[in-house]
C-alpha cells in the first residue's frame, strides 16, 4: 500500500492546479466580496435583479434584443440570493452580494482553467509553468491599469455596477473561456446538435445571446478558424460557419432593437474621431510598466522567428491571435462610433479588446518558453512580482463609478425602510436619496420608483407592491458620501 509521500509526489500536479484554482478562486472571491463588493447601487441594478427575460431567446420589440444570458442569470440570482440566502444571512444586500460575488469568480476562473488547458495542449507547456502562466494571466488583468501614482486603480475585471459584471464582465469571460476550449479542439469536427457536444452547444448559444460588444470574441475566433481550415484542409468547418453566421444574425436582431435605437447617434465621422482619441487615451492609462513587458516579449518572439526557416504551427497560431485582435478593435471602433464615444472609456465595455490584448501579451511568452528554457525562472519571479503589486492595497482598487459613496449602508437604508412599510401594512415610501448631478439623478434616478419596489415584490423581499418616491437632497448625498 503506498504511503502518502508517494502519493503526492505521484500526483503533485494534480494538486498544484487544485490549489491554483481554489487559492485564486477564493482571492477572487474574497476581492468582490469586501474589496470591491458588488452590491447595488443603480436602478438598472434593481430592474433586472428582479426582472426576468419573458424567455430565453432573442427577441424582437424589446430594449435589449440578444442579452439572453444577462437578463436570466441575474434575476436568478436576485432570486437565489432573496429565497435561499436571505433567510440565513437576514441581511439581503449580503446576500446579493454573496451570490454575485460567487457567479462572477467562477466565469472569471473558467476562463483561466480554459487558458491553463490551451497552453499545456496547444503550446506544448509543462503543467507546472502551464499552471504558473495562468497565475500570470489572471494577475495581469488587476496589473494591467495598475498605477502607483494614483489613489485609486482600474482593473480590467472593473465594470461600471452591479448589472454591468453580468453585461459585459460575465459575457466576456464565458466568451473568452469557450474559444480557449474551442482551441484545444480544433483539430476535431464539432457536431452542435451532437449528444457529446452538447455542452459546447449551450456554452455557444450563451456566448452569442448576452452581448454585442462580447460576442465578438467566439465571433472573430470562428471566422479565423473557417478560413484556417479552408486554407489549410481544403475543407468547410460548418462548425465554424454555423457560430459565425448565428452571430451575424444576433447582430440583426439587436441593432434592430429598442436600445439601439436610442444610443445610435448621428454624424458617424465625428464619433469616430472621438472614438479614436478616447481609444488612445484608454491605452494611455495602462501600466507603463506592462507595455515595456508587452514590448519585450513581442520583441524577442519577432527575433525567434525571423531566426526560423521557416514558421511552425505554433507560431502560427500566435499570428492568429494578432489577427483576432485587429479585427476584435476594428469591430469595436466601428460600434462605439454608431453607439456614442463613451463607451470605449470604460474597461467593461472594452474587455473584449483588453482581454485579447492581454492574451496576446501573455502568449508571446509562452512561445519564448518553449525556446528559452532558462526563461521559466525569470516568469515564475516575475509572475510573483506582479501578484504581491496586485496585493498592495495602498494604491486601491476603484469600486465602480460614482465616488467614495458608504453604498452597503445606503442599501440598508431603503431595504430596512422597505421591510418596515411592509411589516405596518403602509402602501406608500418616500426615500431619501443623494442628490446626483445631471437632470436624471443617475444613480438613483426616478426610475428606482418603478425598479426597487417590483425588485422586492418579485424577489419576496416584501410581500406587497409598494409605492415609492423618492427625494434627492444634498443632506442626503453629504451623509452617504461624507
Amino acid at each position: 500500500m503506498k504511503d502518502l509521500s508517494s502519493i503526492i509526489k505521484e500526483n503533485k500536479n494534480t494538486i498544484l492546479f487544485c490549489i491554483m484554482i481554489v487559492g485564486s478562486f477564493a482571492i477572487l472571491f474574497t476581492f468582490f466580496m469586501y474589496i470591491c463588493p458588488l452590491i447595488p447601487i443603480t436602478t438598472d441594478d434593481w430592474f433586472y435583479l428582479g426582472l426576468m427575460r419573458k424567455l430565453p431567446l432573442p427577441m424582437t420589440g424589446v430594449t435589449n434584443p440578444i442579452k439572453v444570458l444577462p437578463e436570466v442569470l441575474e434575476p436568478l440570482c436576485g432570486g437565489f440570493a432573496s429565497y435561499v440566502l436571505y433567510p440565513i444571512t437576514k441581511d439581503y444586500i449580503l446576500s446579493i452580494n454573496i451570490i454575485s460575488a460567487f457567479v462572477v469568480s467562477f466565469f472569471i476562473m473558467f476562463m483561466i482553467v480554459e487558458f491553463k488547458k490551451y497552453v499545456s495542449k496547444c503550446y506544448g507547456l509543462s503543467e507546472r509553468i502551464s499552471i504558473v502562466f495562468s497565475v500570470l494571466f489572471l494577475a495581469l488583468f488587476f496589473w494591467l491599469f495598475k498605477n502607483h501614482n494614483e489613489s485609486e486603480n482600474m482593473y480590467a475585471l472593473w465594470a461600471t455596477d452591479l448589472n454591468c459584471y453580468y453585461n459585459y464582465i460575465i459575457p466576456g469571460c464565458l466568451n473568452a473561456g469557450l474559444v480557449f476550449l474551442l482551441k484545444c479542439h480544433e483539430d476535431e469536427d464539432i457536431k452542435l446538435f451532437d449528444k457529446d457536444d452538447f455542452v459546447i452547444l449551450i456554452l455557444v448559444y450563451f456566448s452569442i445571446f448576452s452581448s454585442v460588444q462580447l460576442s465578438i470574441i467566439l465571433a472573430s475566433y470562428s471566422f479565423i478558424r473557417a478560413c484556417r481550415v479552408y486554407k489549410e484542409r481544403k475543407k468547410i468547418d460548418r462548425f465554424a460557419i454555423v457560430v459565425f453566421g448565428v452571430w451575424c444574425v444576433s447582430l440583426i436582431f439587436e441593432f434592430n432593437g429598442n436600445r439601439a435605437h436610442d444610443v445610435m447617434r448621428d454624424g458617424f465621422r465625428r464619433e469616430f474621431i472621438s472614438v479614436l482619441h478616447s481609444l488612445v487615451e484608454l491605452l494611455r492609462t495602462i501600466n507603463t510598466l506592462y507595455w515595456l513587458f508587452f514590448f519585450i516579449g513581442s520583441t524577442i518572439f519577432a527575433f525567434i522567428v525571423i531566426g526560423k526557416k521557416k514558421g511552425s504551427m505554433i507560431t502560427d497560431r500566435y499570428l492568429f491571435e494578432w489577427i483576432q485582435l485587429v479585427i476584435i478593435v476594428i469591430y469595436l471602433v466601428f460600434t462605439y462610433s454608431l453607439a456614442g464615444a463613451r463607451y470605449i472609456s470604460r474597461p467593461d465595455a472594452m474587455w473584449a479588446f483588453l482581454f485579447q490584448f492581454i492574451s496576446v501579451s501573455i502568449l508571446s511568452w509562452t512561445m519564448i518558453c518553449k525556446h528559452v528554457e532558462r526563461i521559466k525562472t525569470f516568469i515564475a519571479f516575475f509572475t510573483l512580482i506582479i501578484v504581491l503589486d496586485c496585493f498592495n492595497l495602498n494604491n486601491p482598487y476603484i469600486h465602480y463609478y460614482y465616488g467614495k459613496m458608504r453604498l452597503k449602508e445606503f442599501d440598508d437604508y431603503i431595504i430596512e425602510e422597505m421591510v418596515k412599510a411592509d411589516d405596518l401594512g403602509k402602501d406608500k415610501v418616500v426615500l431619501n436619496v443623494p442628490l446626483q448631478n445631471g437632470s436624471y439623478n443617475w444613480p438613483q434616478s426616478s426610475g428606482l420608483e418603478y425598479a426597487l419596489p417590483r425588485s422586492l415584490y418579485y424577489n419576496g423581499v416584501v410581500k406587497r407592491m409598494i409605492e415609492v418616491h423618492i427625494e434627492p437632497s444634498e443632506g442626503t448625498r453629504a451623509y452617504y458620501y461624507r
